[in-house]
């Protein structure tokens, strides 16, 4: 006798569970977290929001190069009568022992040891670019 009701009831209940599983289907979104905390980790994590946009995905941070070493511009020698030698590059009176007078009297010269470790020879008025690795004349005018 129970066959007979027990039948409508249950195909009831199958039409009602089919019903709301379909509604809920579309998206239950996140658990747990309210919808300004979701929204900070679908950024965090480029992923797709709740509201199904694409979250934009933070531009990676890209550091400038570095500037050119400036070029070594040797502005003078000074060959005093005691022996001591006084030497400017950039403007800066120079007390490294590594940079050696090269050249005569006539013609002094500098034999500059960069941090590389490359030895370069510089006349009075020349400069010397490490990015080019070139010498050239310096323009007085300037």
């Amino acid at each position: 006798m129970m066959r007979p009701t027990l039948c409508p009831i249950l195909g009831l209940a199958l039409c009602l569970a089919t019903a709301g599983a379909s509604a809920q289907s579309v998206s239950m979104g996140r658990l747990f977290n309210t919808p300004q905390e979701r929204s900070n980790l679908d950024a965090q994590r480029g992923t797709v929001t709740s509201t199904g946009a694409q979250a934009p995905v933070p531009a990676p941070v890209v550091q400038a190069p570095p500037p050119p070493p400036e070029p070594y511009t040797l502005n003078g020698i000074v060959k005093r009568s005691d022996g001591k030698t006084t030497v400017w590059i950039n403007g800066v009176a120079q007390e490294d022992q590594n940079n050696v007078l090269a050249g005569t009297a006539k013609s002094p010269a500098l034999k500059l040891k960069l941090s590389s470790g490359r030895k370069v020879i510089l006349k009075p008025g020349q400069s010397y670019n490490v990015t080019e690795r070139t010498i050239k004349d310096v323009d007085a005018t300037q």
